[in-house]
């Protein structure tokens, strides 16, 4: 799992394969402080390539540029394009079941 806070860094990951998943969160949201361990747990036995987007800068284009309103967001990239994603809601985190049951969609 590799770990990149810019878009130029991202970009790159995004090339080295044809499926990507990526978590964009923040250090310093507790929602994603609980899910991330769930995230590293569920994903570990997948096929595909795993990134992680530390979100801390308020002002990097990747907000924007992903609409990633909130996080934890996870999202699956095919040829670097979006394909699926998974949203928290605001003030809520990503569920063990919803996480589980859209994983098991995207396999």
């Amino acid at each position: 799992m590799v770990i990149v806070d810019n878009k130029q860094a991202l970009d790159l990951e995004l090339a080295k394969a044809k499926r990507t998943l990526v978590l964009f969160y923040a250090s310093w949201c507790p929602h994603c402080i609980r899910f991330i361990p769930l995230f590293k747990e569920k994903t570990a036995d997948l096929t595909l390539s795993i990134v992680q987007v530390r979100m801390d800068d308020y002002d990097s284009p990747l907000w924007d540029d992903y609409e990633v309103a909130t996080v934890p967001t996870v999202i699956l990239f095919e040829d670097r394009k979006v394909s699926r994603r998974l949203d928290s809601l605001p003030g809520n985190c990503i569920k063990d079941e919803k996480f589980t049951a859209w994983l098991q969609e995207i396999k």
